[in-house]
C-alpha cells in the first residue's frame, strides 16, 4: 500500500512533535486533539475529583448546619445509619463515589421496582438526589423536602396552567394518586402500589438528634 506524500509528511510531523513534546501534557493534548476526537484534556480527572470533593464538603456543611439548628431526623439511608460509607464511596473517608451518580442508587435498588408503564423523568435519568437525601432527612422516605414541595419544584402552576384547578378538585396530596417513581399513564398509581406513609410537612416529631458520624459515608426507558 502506497501513501501520498502529504499523508507521510503529516504522520512524520506528528511523530516528531510527540517525541519532542512528550513531557508536556498540554502540548501532547493539542497535537493529539488536532488529529483525533475525544482526547481527554490534561487534568480532567483531577478536576472531576475536585468537583466531587467540593460537593461532598457542601453536603457535610449542610448536615452540620442542620444539627446546629436543632434539626430532627426521622429517616436515614440504611448504609449511612450503619456507618457503611464504603457502600457508596470509594473509601470510608473519601468523597468520591464508587459508581456514577446516575447509576449508584440502582446498585441496591433494582430497576425492576421502577418498570411501570410510565417512569418519572428523574428516575429515568438517574436523578434520585433531586428528591432524596443520600444520608438522612427530616422527612419520611429520606426526602430532601416535604413531598408536595418537591413536586411543585418541577410541576408549577406557571408550567401547568391547569394545575390550580386540578389541586382544588383533587386535593394537595400528590402521592395519594400519583406514584413518584413509576406507574400508569400520568403516573397514576397502579393496583397493588398503595401510597407511602405521609411525610411530615412542617415540624417533624420532637426527638433529640444524635451527633453525625465523623465521615460521610443509573434507568429504564419510558415516557414522561
Amino acid at each position: 500500500m502506497r501513501f501520498s506524500a502529504p499523508a507521510l509528511a503529516a504522520v512524520a510531523f506528528m511523530g516528531a512533535v510527540l517525541l519532542v513534546g512528550c513531557s508536556d501534557p498540554q502540548r501532547r493534548y493539542e497535537v493529539l486533539s488536532f488529529f483525533f476526537d475525544g482526547v481527554p484534556k490534561p487534568g480532567a480527572e483531577e478536576e472531576a475529583a475536585r468537583a466531587q470533593a467540593a460537593e461532598a464538603a457542601a453536603r457535610r456543611a449542610k448536615t452540620t448546619e442542620s444539627f446546629a439548628a436543632g434539626a430532627v431526623f426521622v429517616a436515614s439511608h440504611p448504609p449511612f445509619a450503619r456507618n457503611e460509607c464504603g457502600s457508596c464511596h470509594q473509601t470510608e473517608i473519601a468523597a468520591g463515589l464508587k459508581f456514577p451518580k446516575k447509576a449508584i442508587c440502582f446498585q441496591c435498588h433494582p430497576l425492576a421496582k421502577f418498570e411501570g408503564r410510565v417512569v418519572h423523568a428523574p428516575v429515568r435519568e438517574g436523578n434520585c438526589l433531586g428528591c432524596h437525601d443520600p444520608h438522612r432527612s427530616s422527612y419520611a422516605g429520606v426526602l430532601a423536602a416535604p413531598a408536595n414541595e418537591l413536586c411543585e419544584r418541577c410541576h408549577s402552576s406557571d408550567k401547568y396552567p391547569g394545575l390550580g384547578a386540578h389541586v382544588a378538585d383533587k386535593g394537595t396530596d400528590c402521592n395519594g394518586c400519583h406514584a413518584p417513581h413509576s406507574g400508569g399513564p400520568g403516573l397514576i398509581r397502579l393496583p397493588g402500589h398503595p401510597a407511602p406513609p405521609h411525610a411530615p410537612k412542617s415540624s417533624p416529631p420532637s426527638a433529640a438528634p444524635s451527633a453525625p458520624p465523623s465521615a460521610e459515608p443509573s434507568a429504564p426507558p419510558s415516557a414522561e
